[in-house]
């Protein structure tokens, strides 16, 4: 089945090249039962975004949304006026805005800061 197309995990089995799949393959996934190219970066998609797909190495391409980051939900306390405030201890620039506690590093998009943090542990500083 090509990118895009319904697929059931004991369907039949998404292609593995075609229209939309990269040389990867594709990965029929649960959560909309449809087929998804398999992704390494966020640069492979056409979205921006290759999410992580639990348990596995790889990602798949999905819409942009999927790769967004939680709202950080915290007073400005940025020891620079003009940062933004990700968590009650760190902070990040406006041109990084985008904060993963994982590796405790600040990313210009949502989609790298999210393929940088396992379990959606990214924030959009505000």
């Amino acid at each position: 089945m090509p990118a895009g197309e319904t697929c059931t995990a004991t369907g039949p089995l998404c292609c593995q090249s075609g229209a939309g799949i990269g040389p990867e393959g594709a990965t029929c996934i649960s959560n909309d039962d449809s087929c998804h190219a398999n992704c390494s970066s966020n640069s492979e998609c056409t979205s921006g975004c290759c999410a992580q797909v639990q348990g596995q190495t790889y990602g798949v391409c999905a819409e942009a949304s999927d790769c967004s980051c939680n709202v950080a939900t915290v007073a400005n306390n940025c020891t620079i006026p003009s940062d933004r405030a990700c968590t009650s201890t760190a902070c990040c620039s406006p041109s990084s805005p985008y904060y993963c506690a994982t590796t405790n590093l600040c990313y210009e998009t949502a989609a790298d800061a999210y393929a940088a943090c396992p379990s959606l542990a990214c924030v959009s500083c505000e």
